[in-house]
């Protein structure tokens, strides 16, 4: 799907251009904007996370990141990392 696609479709975030694709992370099962990140099968939140990659600065908006499409959930063993970091 492309940014048209998404806009089309009732999509609150508004780019240019229909070369931004949308995937589907493999971690999580958000929505993400491929050209967010170089690591093509996770969101930018969770390759933040797993992997050191620079993270997405969230601006949320109707429960979507308007930057990179992120919907703010984290999968269970995310969460646990997360936790086990606190």
């Amino acid at each position: 799907m492309t940014i048209a696609e998404f806009n089309k479709n009732g999509g609150s975030m508004i780019m240019s251009g229909n070369s931004d694709k949308i995937g589907i992370c493999a971690e999580c099962g958000s929505e993400y904007l491929k050209s967010t990140l170089e690591m093509l099968a996770l969101c930018p939140e969770c390759a933040h996370i797993l992997y050191g990659y620079e993270n997405c600065q969230h601006v949320f908006k109707d429960g979507k990141c308007m930057k990179c499409l992120w919907n703010g959930r984290h999968s269970d063993y995310v969460q646990h990392l997360l936790n086990d970091e606190n």
